[in-house]
């Protein structure tokens, strides 16, 4: 199976079978629960996802805008610097 790739046929037929002695009559309503559980967790997985993308575009900008205010800074101030290695004339 594809998106199984060490269980083969007779693996899922053995845990069928033991999955029928275990559950009986409550296997469809085992299996209902199961594939709620499951969907809530790909939600929940989904919304985490999408968190983690906005808070890394987030602090990526905020991260950018603080380098560019501190490069600007920078040509300020050594803008005002002269050049003379002495800081003045005499």
């Amino acid at each position: 199976m594809g998106f199984l790739p060490g269980i083969g046929t007779t693996e899922m037929l053995i845990v069928g079978i033991i999955a029928l002695l275990l559950f009986g009559k409550n296997l469809p309503n085992v299996a209902r629960n199961m594939g709620k559980s499951f969907s809530e967790f790909k939600k929940g997985v989904s919304g985490f996802q999408s968190e983690m993308k906005f808070l890394s575009d987030f602090w990526t900008t905020e991260a950018m805008i603080v380098c560019i205010i501190g490069i600007l800074l920078l040509i300020l101030l050594f803008s005002n610097v002269s050049n003379d290695p002495l800081g003045g004339s005499f």
